[in-house]
């Protein structure tokens, strides 16, 4: 993207999407979502110039690549808010440095860092970030590389998941783009900010057409009537009072080694599904298990839209949409409704796997039927709500949609590769890279019970996040639903053989474990149970 010299470059009109976002945040409903990273440069290269330059040096480079990072929002309470662009930014007021031992836990300064605000200071851009470093006490000086760990925070309006993801990749980018050319490094920390046209939104990409049918159910049950079943769960009713402050989340969260990664990746390929589904259907059968008086469960998974519209995936925006597959752990399985039946009783283990595989196989058929055209989204009924104030005011008192979420935003390329050793996995030394990364949301007043986030970096962690509001959910139940879901997924990548009841046109066969990788071909179908990254 080239930037513009005209001093007037207009910014087009907000869209359904981001207006929703903007109003919902002005209403204190919500406030952030964020996605870290754990990086690492050259020591030389941060003992010539210093790491804060560096960080605000790239942070400007980035600015030309995103141009949604230079906005403001204008009448943030009207109808249609407006972007306005910043003619500058100070960078060191949206970067704040911490000291904390980054190779520990991230989760309680990423919490913390959810509760600034992103849209109420309008000097200021929609995004903040946190450095933390280690302490000086305990950085080594014969160290190759020095590593940081950066988060980026930021409003929905101007970023989804994946967005605040590539915010990453291309800061990386920028990152490197110094290393080879340092003379673009300086010590300024108010930058001028591009002036670029903004990314178009999802209603200038295209028209998200909604049936009569469809439109005028959907209208029904949110406006005049939406029975809801005594055996469903989703958590105790939403709060009866406006907030005056957004709602305030916890962050928990579990890593997954990439050796383990590769084995629960390449199960869920054999199985014929993938790694979203099954956190989804284990997320549904461990609260069926903590809420044994209920016996249906509503999950929420985001999906991307980019695929409809054609955004480009380094495009930062706010471009998803979202489907709920509906789980029920009664005995038979009402139709429309995923099992989440399980047992506890060892002699039945095998039995119980085999329907674990089945309800995930489900879920990405009800994914994949949902997703396949973009007729009839969730996301396309926006543009027929008149006042979305009156809409978010109205869901005070009401019933909670679902039980909870699980949203991946799959996997982000760090730049790992050889080491100077040529291990694998390892930092080049004359470059940039990402390590680990970790995905959160500040989570909304009227949202559910669970957040189940995650994200993966290549040749790296998955790491799986659990984020909760104490005054929705107790704290030992957010705690349960991580360690039921990592000891979950540690216990399968351990009993991992590649080839063992593979799914394969509708029944189950066995093989024996032979060489590290074997392709099975049935029904047309090739699945390769080695080398395979997750797929959304």
């Amino acid at each position: 993207m080239t930037a513009t010299t005209a001093e007037d470059a207009p910014l087009r009109p907000t869209g359904a999407m981001e207006r929703f976002n903007i109003i919902r945040n002005h209403l204190n409903f919500y406030n952030n979502i964020q996605v870290s990273a754990t990086y690492s440069l050259p020591s030389s290269f941060v003992s010539t110039h210093g790491l804060l330059p560096i960080i605000f040096s790239a942070l400007t480079e980035n600015l030309k690549m995103q141009p949604i990072l230079n906005v403001k929002i204008e009448d943030s309470g009207v109808r249609e808010p407006k972007w306005m662009c910043l003619p500058t930014i100070d960078l060191g007021k949206t970067v704040k440095v911490i000291e904390q031992d980054i190779s520990k836990s991230h989760d309680n300064w990423i919490t913390t860092g959810h509760l600034q605000r992103t849209d109420r200071d309008p000097t200021l851009p929609l995004w903040r970030i946190i450095v933390a470093v280690p302490p000086s006490s305990a950085q080594k000086p014969e160290s190759e590389t020095t590593s940081f760990a950066l988060a980026f925070y930021c409003h929905h309006g101007i970023a989804d998941g994946l967005s605040a993801g590539a915010f990453h990749l291309t800061f990386l980018s920028a990152l490197n783009k110094l290393i080879s050319n340092p003379s673009f490094i300086s010590p300024d920390s108010v930058v001028s900010t591009p002036k670029i046209p903004l990314v178009p939104s999802l209603e200038q990409k295209t028209n998200l057409p909604v049936s009569v049918w469809y439109a005028t159910k959907m209208i029904f049950a949110a406006f005049v009537y939406s029975p809801s079943s005594p055996l469903t769960w989703s958590g105790p009713p939403i709060q009866k009072e406006p907030p005056t402050v957004p709602p305030t989340s916890s962050l928990i969260s579990f890593s997954i080694p990439s050796s383990d990664v590769q084995k629960l990746v390449t199960k869920c390929r054999e199985q014929k599904t993938t790694l979203t589904c099954l956190v989804s259907v284990l997320a549904a059968r461990h609260l069926a298990t903590i809420h044994p008086s209920h016996k249906r469960f509503t999950g929420s998974i985001p999906f991307s839209f980019r695929k409809f519209t054609g955004h480009a995936p380094l495009d930062m925006g706010c471009y998803t949409s979202l489907c709920a597959p509906q789980y029920s752990s009664e005995t038979t399985t009402p139709a429309g409704y995923i099992s989440c039946l399980s047992s506890s009783n060892p002699l039945v283990k095998k039995q119980d796997e085999e329907l674990l595989w089945d309800s995930a196989r489900k879920c990405r058929q009800v994914i994949e039927e949902n997703t396949k055209e973009i007729r009839n989204q969730a996301v396309n009924m926006l543009k027929f709500v008149p006042d979305l104030r009156g809409f978010f005011l109205g869901k005070l008192g009401g019933k909670r949609e679902h039980a909870y979420e699980v949203t991946n935003i799959g996997v982000l390329d760090g730049g790992l590769g050889a080491g100077k050793e040529g291990g694998k996995g390892k930092a080049t030394f004359s470059k940039a890279t990402f390590s680990k990364a970790t995905f959160s949301t500040a989570l909304c007043t009227y949202g559910d019970p669970h957040c189940v986030s995650m994200v993966t970096v290549r040749g790296g962690d998955m790491t799986v996040g659990i984020n909760w509001i104490e005054a929705v959910t107790p704290g030992e139940e957010a705690r349960g639903l991580k360690d039921f879901l990592e000891g979950q997924l540690r216990e399968m990548a351990e009993n991992f053989v590649p080839g063992r009841n593979v799914y394969v046109s509708g029944r189950e066969e066995s093989h024996s474990a032979g060489s590290g990788m074997r392709v099975w071909i049935g029904a047309g179908l090739v699945v390769v149970a080695a080398g395979v990254w997750m797929s959304l």
